[in-house]
């Protein structure tokens, strides 16, 4: 373990937004949870939204996985790309840390704004790494798909995705996230 508190304070703090989301948490408890005082905290961050906006980060670099997922070619893209969301948002950790992070980025103030610079960040570097035409919609697109689906599947269980047998649920998913992400599929204009 850290000697330094940092360490101690940032965990403290995403464990405390699981559980009480972001407006019910104060420099207080946190300071409590982490073993510190009030003071240690301020000595690090000025406010609790600059103490948010280092304690919350992505719970995974997709840019990392961008090169994993497209490595094999545009074939079959579409299906990688679905099952490895489905991976993600399966993982009860990783999906508590995922919705804590959106839950943030809908917040107002600094905080709010840092987590949507992040996600920002995340989805050009993914559509950078990407190299298609409309890469920042296409990746956008996706991601929406991705989270709606885990929201109703994982979160609020909404029938039938929510039980459907995941072969069955990639199966209706992947030529979709294939057809937006394949660079000789033109994305469809309004008439």
């Amino acid at each position: 373990m850290s000697d330094d508190p940092r360490d101690a304070i940032l965990e403290a703090a995403r464990a405390i937004y699981r559980t009480r989301g972001f407006a019910r948490t104060t420099l207080k408890t946190v300071a409590a949870t982490a073993g510190v005082a009030p003071d240690v905290i301020k000595r690090y961050y000025n406010s609790r939204d600059d103490m948010m906006a280092a304690a919350l980060k992505l719970p995974f670099d997709p840019f990392l996985a961008v090169p994993q997922l497209l490595a094999p070619g545009v074939a079959g893209v579409g299906e990688r790309v679905v099952r490895f969301s489905l991976d993600v948002l399966s993982d009860e950790a990783m999906r508590e840390d995922l919705f804590t992070l959106l839950r943030a980025g809908a917040a107002t103030g600094k905080a709010g704004v840092a987590v949507r610079t992040l996600l920002e960040e995340s989805i050009d570097r993914v559509a950078k790494g990407l190299g298609v035409p409309d890469a920042r919609i296409r990746v956008e697109l996706v991601t929406s798909l991705m989270l709606g689906v885990g929201i109703n599947r994982y979160v609020l269980g909404i029938e039938p995705i929510a039980s459907l047998p995941r072969d069955e649920l990639v199966a209706m998913l992947a030529p979709v996230v294939q057809n937006w992400l394949d660079p000789r599929k033109k994305l469809p204009k309004p008439n």
